[in-house]
């Protein structure tokens, strides 16, 4: 059987209250009208600077999806998901982005990941 299907390795790292609150979250995503209506509102929330919109970002979707904001923070998760055979790779995203200068940012954070990752058999 391939690790990916494995759903005991993949979720070895996961309570149950973080399982029940990921298992919720996707079948809200799987509702075409409420993931328009969801985006629609988050976009504004956040163009607009309303004070609660990036809490909920950083408590639902950040937390499912990334580790954290930097190499730094995300160590806390590399280290649990580690401890139950789960490696991790870092990654640096630009979504949108077009200028020159944003792609080389993007260059720089990788090289750096990658001597970040160096040595640490926790980030194959």
């Amino acid at each position: 059987m391939s690790v990916f299907n494995d759903t005991k390795i993949a979720f070895a790292d996961k309570s149950d209250a973080e399982l029940r609150k990921a298992y919720w979250m996707f079948k809200m995503i799987e509702q075409p009208a409420l993931t328009k209506i969801g985006t629609a509102v988050l976009n504004f929330s956040v163009h607009n600077n309303i004070p609660f919109a990036d809490d909920i970002v950083k408590y639902t979707l950040f937390a499912q999806f990334c580790g954290g904001e930097t190499r730094e923070e995300s160590t806390k998760v590399v280290n649990k998901m580690f401890k139950h055979g789960i490696g991790s790779i870092f990654d640096y995203s630009i979504e949108g982005k077009e200028e020159e200068a944003a792609f080389e940012t993007a260059f720089v954070e990788i090289k750096e990941n990658i001597k970040f990752a160096e040595g640490n058999p926790a980030i194959p």
